[in-house]
Order: C-alpha cells, then sequence, then structure tokens
C-alpha cells in the first residue's frame, strides 16, 4: 500500500551514517533518497517538507552528541520516514524509538512508491 506525505507536515529523513556501511556512500544515498521524495510530490504539484539531519548536523560531533540534535530535531517534526536498512544502523534504531515514544508517524521509504 503506497502512503501519501501531507503538506502541512515535516518529515525526518532516518538514513544510517556511520554505524551500517560507509559514511560517504550513505551522504551520498540519503541525498539521493531525499531529492527522489522531492521530485515525486513535484509531479504531483505537491510541496514537501523534509528535515535531513546529515546536512544540519556539525561534523565531529561524538555518537552521544549527535543523538541529542538528533532528538532535539526529531522534536520539530511529525513523522520520520525510515530509509532502507536503519534497522542496521544503531543511530536509526534510536531515532525509530524515540518516534514511537513521541507518537511520530512512521513511514518506510519503500511505502512512498518514490522508486
Amino acid at each position: 500500500m503506497k502512503i501519501e506525505l501531507d503538506e502541512n507536515k515535516i518529515y525526518y529523513i532516518c538514513h544510517p551514517l556511520l554505524s551500517y556501511g560507509d559514511a560517504k556512500y550513505n551522504r551520498l544515498d540519503e541525498e539521493r533518497v531525499s531529492n527522489k521524495i522531492v521530485k515525486y510530490y513535484e509531479l504531483k504539484s505537491r510541496d514537501v517538507k523534509l528535515l535531513r539531519p546529515f546536512t544540519l548536523l556539525p561534523i565531529g560531533l561524538n555518537t552521544q552528541q549527535s543523538m541529542d540534535k538528533c532528538c532535539k530535531l526529531l522534536d520539530c517534526c511529525d513523522g520520520i520516514i525510515l530509509c532502507n536498512n536503519y534497522e542496521r544502523s544503531t543511530g536509526c534504531r534510536q531515532e525509530y524509538n524515540y518516534a514511537l515514544d513521541h507518537d511520530l508517524d512512521i513511514i518506510s521509504y519503500s511505502e512512498l512508491g518514490c522508486e
């Protein structure tokens, strides 16, 4: 079943960075996924609001500092989009659990039909 994003909501992009796979590849893939979502909704003449933590977090933070900032960013969102392999990433699993605990909309990237 395909899920439609709500134009009035902000969605957090949850993508592995360091604990699963290569950081450089993961940054590029997160950008690719985000661009696909935006283009998919542009074709439907709809706007979508994505919060991309990779573009906002300063380089050099330790794991705990990064997670603290990510949780604050999640507090600004209505939902979370779980990218492929999120379950293999320690940080993504923490973000997923935070989203569950705070009643955010939880959506798998594959449910969006952007591929």
